[in-house]
């Protein structure tokens, strides 16, 4: 058995977000059933170690799936078993923070910086249904994170 990531046993809410972005992302694209079931497993592994419900990996994939389809330019993302987040990652990290503390200026910039469209709708709608069930798993993402936004998109430095 391999020995999990320091990535997935963060009780960070940042950890959980970036991760389920990563893994649903990755489900998203991939045509092999065992690559979905380890990504889905490593989700659902975390989701339990924030003692969050399940019901989170259905939200999670809406929310990817949302960013998928409205994006204009690719999504990067890292493999599942990385440490660490790309800038794509980031920003999405940042997009749930901002909605959860209300920050509309900051959620708009975050959002279009991660999918390169004005034509957000269906990729915040998604953003709120999650962020409030991460606020109801007790799950609130730290302020700075939308901070880091900005770095985020015009560096790409990793989240830790």
């Amino acid at each position: 058995m391999n020995p999990v990531s320091p990535s997935l046993t963060s009780r960070r809410p940042e950890q959980l977000v970036g991760l389920g972005f990563r893994c649903s992302l990755a489900c998203l694209r991939t045509g092999d059933p065992a690559f979905a079931r380890v990504a889905c497993s490593r989700l659902t592994t975390a989701l339990s170690l924030h003692e969050a419900p399940r019901a989170l990996v259905l939200q999670f994939s809406a929310w990817a799936l949302a960013i998928e389809a409205s994006a204009e330019r690719p999504i990067g993302i890292l493999p599942i078993e990385a440490i660490g987040f790309c800038r794509d990652e980031c920003l999405a990290v940042a997009l749930v923070a901002a909605c959860q503390h209300q920050a509309c200026p900051a959620l708009r910039a975050c959002a279009f910086a991660l999918m390169g469209t004005a034509d957000l709708g269906r990729a915040l709608a998604a953003t709120e249904t999650l962020a409030a069930t991460l606020l109801e798993a007790d799950a609130l993402l730290g302020h700075d994170r939308i901070v880091e936004a900005p770095a985020a998109a015009a560096y790409g430095p990793k989240l830790h």
